[in-house]
């Protein structure tokens, strides 16, 4: 449950700073039922498109804002998103059928909003935007940054205020949200993932949190199933509804090792800078989040250093010519 609008998702029972914020995100996200982002956003998906790169995250100077006096110009915007700098994210769709993937989450919000009005909505037209991607085809998108804004607080509380040097909603991470129909989105699998200076965590850099969860499909009728009390029955249902499952999942990363003189030290072109995610579809995954939401060993994982290059997920991983 990565995501932030707030930080504080990844850790034990109770979640870290990028665990929340990658909660933020699923919660923030919308209607598609988000798993674990936390603010709400806007409305059903409206349009569709052909495998395509979501929209450029360029900053507008907007004109809805009733006080216009609050609303930000462009030159305002002194922290622009640099996430196209880091990489991208890859999701290759290796199942037999279409998927059809929204971006939600860390987008330019084009001015102003009252985060203490609760008929604010936080959505943008980007987050509405489907992407279909179809057998054997790849979808790709620039990393977005989670915004921070610690001069922005309002009791206290920097994480879910409006930043207007990043045009963002501080805290909220980005949820990639993929379905098999692009009518209904239901039964979702969410990439999660939050590219973050957490200054809660002491962050010198940003950091890429990231996790893939299968919380918002196949939700058994039971309430409080856990990782550890699920069935193998229950699996089997994750199997046949979440989208882009069956086959497993895989997560990668190019220029993974870290050098020898790396800040974490005992680094020595072998180690591993972010841990990678394979889930087979046999059984029960505990890399991801599957049924519980937090628990111990939580699901949400981080780069140990600062990460440049291409995060890759293989949907239906064990599946078509791609095959792992």
């Amino acid at each position: 449950m990565l995501f932030l609008a707030f930080l504080g998702f990844f850790g034990s029972t109770s979640p870290s700073p990028v665990a929340a914020a990658l909660l933020t995100a699923r919660t923030l996200v919308g209607t598609v039922s988000p798993s674990s982002l936390a603010l709400s956003i806007s409305s059903a998906p409206s349009a569709s498109a052909v495998s395509v790169s979501a929209p450029k995250n360029t900053p507008f100077v907007s004109s809805s804002h009733s006080d216009s006096s609050q609303t930000p110009k462009l030159s305002n915007i002194t922290d622009p998103d640099v996430g196209y700098t880091y990489g991208n994210v890859v999701v290759i769709n290796n199942c037999d059928y279409p998927l059809y993937l929204r971006s939600v989450g860390a987008w330019y919000l084009k001015g102003f909003r009252n985060v203490q009005n609760p008929a604010v909505s936080w959505g943008t037209p980007e987050d509405d935007y489907i992407n279909t991607i179809g057998p054997g085809n790849t979808h790709t998108e620039s990393y977005r940054v989670t915004a921070s804004c610690p001069n922005a607080k309002v009791n206290n509380v920097s994480m879910g205020q409006y930043c207007p040097q990043q045009d963002k909603l501080g805290g909220q991470a980005v949820s990639m949200k993929v379905a098999k129909s692009k009518e209904t989105w239901q039964n979702i699998l969410q990439i999660e993932y939050a590219l973050f200076q957490n200054p809660d965590r002491g962050d010198k850099f940003r950091r890429l949190d990231y996790d893939i969860s299968l919380l918002n499909c196949a939700t058994p009728p039971v309430e409080n199933i856990t990782d550890i009390t699920a069935t193998a029955e229950d699996h089997v249902q994750k199997v046949a509804q979440c989208a882009g499952y069956d086959g497993g999942i895989a997560v990668s990363f190019s220029n993974n090792t870290l050098p020898s003189n790396s800040p974490s030290k005992g680094g020595n072109g072998t180690k591993t800078n972010c841990p990678p995610i394979w889930c087979d579809g046999k059984e029960k995954c505990m890399m991801i989040y599957m049924w519980d939401r937090t628990r111990d060993k939580e699901a949400s994982l981080a780069c140990e250093e600062e990460f440049y290059g291409n995060m890759t997920v293989d949907l239906c991983a064990t599946k078509g010519p791609n095959a792992r």
